[in-house]
């Protein structure tokens, strides 16, 4: 390849790599219709092609696009307090020893170096409809003992392309809720509905064989259960 071609083809990425506008990418997003949601665009908010690009997600539901995180502001003033309350939750236990594997185990009285407020609730927030607004919460309670993330498993690779990171909820003591949109998210014995519509009330999701219900004004939200995983859609 000559010095010209090469520098041609560096020019033609260095210049893709300035478009900042939004444009229409696939991912996933809440349900505003039966098995189907709105528009999802990306816009780049910094960052650089030597590293990596920073990303915020708009949804065009039909009158043009709207940034994610402020189309579900009221969504997220929607959460009880006491739901935080409970997400604020902690306990006293001894700082942990790190294996070679970067796993994390209670330390032998002789390699106690203190402890620390350590979360009892790990939690999770999927925007799983828009018009209705709902939101499901996972919760998962930390086995005594323990002190790896309870979704850890649920954030890798393979199961990146199933959530899409929206915004964030600040609470408690150094507490930061990440939500993300989609109709798949992380199951649990412990899940939560909040909604900015009056008509479906907060409450802990009840399941019947893996299966549980949100009833809406015109239809319904199903959630199922299979083994760590959850799937909502619209009939």
């Amino acid at each position: 390849m000559s010095y010209q071609l090469r520098l041609s083809t560096l020019l033609v990425v260095l210049l893709a790599g300035c478009n900042g506008g939004l444009r229409e990418e696939p991912g996933p997003v809440p349900l505003n219709a039966p098995d189907k949601g709105p528009i999802r665009l990306r816009k780049r908010t910094g960052g650089s092609w030597l590293s990596s690009y920073n990303y915020a997600t708009y949804w065009d539901e039909g009158s043009g696009p709207a940034l994610a995180s402020n189309r579900i502001s009221n969504l997220k003033s929607a959460i009880p307090a006491k739901l935080l309350e409970k997400l604020s939750t902690t306990r006293s236990v001894p700082y942990p020893v790190r294996l070679s594997n970067n796993k994390h185990v209670k330390p032998l009285p002789s390699e106690s170096k203190g402890t620390f407020d350590q979360p009892v609730h790990d939690s999770h927030a999927t925007v799983v409809s828009l018009t209705p607004d709902v939101l499901i919460v996972t919760v998962r309670t930390r086995p005594d003992g323990s002190y790896d993330g309870l979704f850890d498993a649920w954030y890798n690779v393979r199961k990146r392309k199933l959530r899409d990171e929206i915004a964030f909820l600040r609470y408690g003591p150094e507490r930061v809720m990440t939500i993300y949109a989609g109709t798949k998210l992380p199951a649990s014995s412990e899940m939560y509905v909040v909604s900015t519509d009056k008509r479906i009330p907060f409450g802990r999701l009840k399941f019947d064989r893996d299966r549980a219900v949100i009833r809406l004004s015109s239809g319904r939200l199903v959630v199922t259960r299979d083994g760590d995983v959850a799937a909502v859609k619209r009939e």
